[in-house]
């Protein structure tokens, strides 16, 4: 089993285009499809682009203070790194979900409940944000070792 892992998350602009697209649609449907005030409608496209500019700036260009910039495994301890600089053992929550190009990541920070670190992993041809090898070695780890409960059917 793997005891050392970095896995360093890159700013990746067709993961930005991707996420600004997926929040494109509840915009252009709050504008056209809800009946009622002109101002109800302008109220949730304003909502709806400010929580889409916020997951384009966290997930895909690592611009946010609490933004995720990489994993760490040391010694069965996973870690993250936050663009502060700061790094935060952590543990996988059971509502994570792990394909083989795909990985999104809710982490505990195991110090405190208040704080969830959610992390977007890609690995497409066309659109990716972390290494591929480190990706694989991460996601063997994440199966055997670093799954939150061996009795859950939840797919981390």
């Amino acid at each position: 089993m793997y005891s050392r892992i970095d896995l360093p998350l890159q700013c990746s602009l067709p993961l930005a285009t991707l996420l600004a697209l997926c929040w494109a649609i509840p915009t252009g449907l709050a504008l056209t499809l809800t009946t009622g005030l002109a101002a109800g409608h302008l109220m949730a496209s304003v909502v709806f682009v400010w929580l889409g500019w916020r997951s384009v700036r966290r997930f895909a260009l690592l611009g946010s203070q609490r933004a995720v910039t990489g994993l760490h495994l040391r010694r069965q301890q996973l870690s993250v790194r936050t663009a502060e600089g700061s790094d935060i053992p952590v543990t996988v929550a059971a509502n994570s979900r792990l394909t083989s190009r795909v990985a999104l990541l809710k982490l505990r920070p195991e110090a405190s409940t208040l704080q969830e670190h959610t992390v977007l992993l890609v690995n497409l041809p066309f659109c990716t944000n972390v290494d591929p090898d480190a990706f694989r070695r991460l996601r063997v780890w994440l199966r055997f070792a670093g799954s939150p409960s061996p009795s859950s059917n939840q797919p981390v």
